[in-house]
């Protein structure tokens, strides 16, 4: 136990010798007391100097009465010089603009003298070397016996946390512009196809407006005929590969257009699915596909021998009459294959006039034995001309021959 002793010398009045008389009392209660009271700032003390976030403390006057080694390193300063100055002169002299920043209209000072707490407050504060960093603080006032005696303020260097905003909102910007600016049409949707963005591509093709698509299905604007189909692309989409696809899409107006496109599965757990109109692509397809097969069929009617090579002069096409003619397939005269059959005296020649004439895309004509089905030697003469793209692209040439 704890005691405290306390005595008086006196002395007796009848002998006149000295004696003491005291009082011993029990303190043991008062010292666990003050020891728990060490403890508790030693651990206040510890979890403040270990903290990642600064911890500031300032008395009535404005003066930093206690700064933690997160708000030295922060600022650059060291206890000594931060220790009992006014704490605004120091970090928070200027505005951001390089106003100076009057104490009197400092909110963080006025929290102690006018009782109130500050909360989540962002501000830009100095260091000592006269570079700024933004920060967000708390304020909030200390009390004893009712009255504010001092302020400890919470201090958040919030730079690195804003240099990621700031790229975030860059990279956001960027994508808007895209998203706004793509040729390619592009529908956000939810994972259970409910539009949330349309760009002003897709808004042309199907001819909504955006306020029109958006919180609808996005299967509303699919023709029925692609939906089995679809059917099978959320499997592949929840296994987070790339969905490429060709649908019927229904536009306001009740015209049918065929897109082609892809969709993906996002990490924010959307779905982004890019998509182009190629109706036009598909009709002159079409249209290309049944002019070759007209071709074909009307060069196979006709009783002269028709050819069609590529660039190089390899055989593209024979029709019928050039196949029974010389009793092979198309197969057999691919490539080369066709110079075997004219005679040797006459090769080198009419091959020279052929290459001659797809080197210089320019028309052909020739005449030479050539070998018939049933072995016997006849004349043919034979007639080229260029094929080319409207874009001027070679293509080969194409001709005729005739006995």
């Amino acid at each position: 136990v704890w005691v405290s002793d306390k005595a008086r010398l006196r002395t007796d009045p009848a002998t006149g010798a000295p004696h003491l008389t005291g009082v011993t009392v029990d303190i043991t209660a008062r010292k666990l007391a003050e020891e728990d009271v060490r403890t508790s700032e030693e651990l206040v003390r510890t979890i403040a100097e270990n903290s990642t976030q600064a911890l500031v403390m300032m008395d009535e006057r404005g003066h930093c009465t206690y700064a933690n080694r997160a708000c030295l390193e922060m600022t650059g300063y060291d206890a000594d010089e931060i220790r009992q100055k006014p704490l605004h002169d120091l970090i928070h002299h200027h505005h951001p603009d390089g106003r100076p920043y009057p104490k009197a209209e400092c909110p963080i000072d006025r929290a102690l003298p006018e009782n109130f707490e500050l909360r989540a407050h962002e501000d830009l504060f100095f260091r000592k070397d006269g570079s700024t960093f933004p920060v967000l603080c708390a304020a909030s006032p200390i009390f004893r016996d009712g009255r504010p005696v001092s302020t400890v303020i919470e201090i958040r260097d919030v730079a690195a946390a804003k240099q990621t905003l700031d790229e975030l909102r860059r990279s956001e910007e960027r994508f808007r512009r895209l998203f706004e600016q793509a040729g390619d049409a592009i529908l956000v949707t939810k994972l259970d196809g409910r539009i949330l963005e349309a760009n002003p591509a897709a808004c042309a093709i199907l001819g909504h407006r955006a306020e029109e698509l958006i919180g609808r299905n996005a299967v509303e604007v699919v023709d029925p005929s692609s939906l089995p189909r679809a059917s099978t692309w959320r499997a592949d989409l929840d296994r987070g590969g790339v969905v490429h696809s060709e649908r019927i899409m229904v536009c306001k107006d009740g015209r049918r257009v065929i897109v082609e496109g892809h969709e993906r599965t996002m990490n924010d757990g959307t779905s982004l699915w890019m998509f182009r109109d190629v109706t036009e692509r598909r009709r002159m397809e079409d249209a290309l596909r049944e002019s070759e097969q007209r071709f074909r069929t009307m060069a196979n009617d006709a009783p002269i021998m028709i050819w069609v090579t590529h660039p190089d002069g390899g055989i593209q096409f024979v029709n019928q009459a050039y196949a029974s003619f010389f009793g092979t397939t198309l197969e057999s005269v691919r490539d080369d294959g066709w110079q075997p059959l004219v005679h040797p005296d006459d090769v080198d020649t009419y091959v020279a006039a052929f290459m001659t004439s797809l080197r210089t895309r320019t028309s052909f004509r020739a005449q030479a034995r050539v070998r018939r089905a049933d072995g016997a030697w006849r004349w043919i003469d034979s007639l080229g001309r260029p094929r080319f793209l409207p874009s001027g692209e070679f293509l080969g040439s194409a001709g005729c021959s005739f006995d």
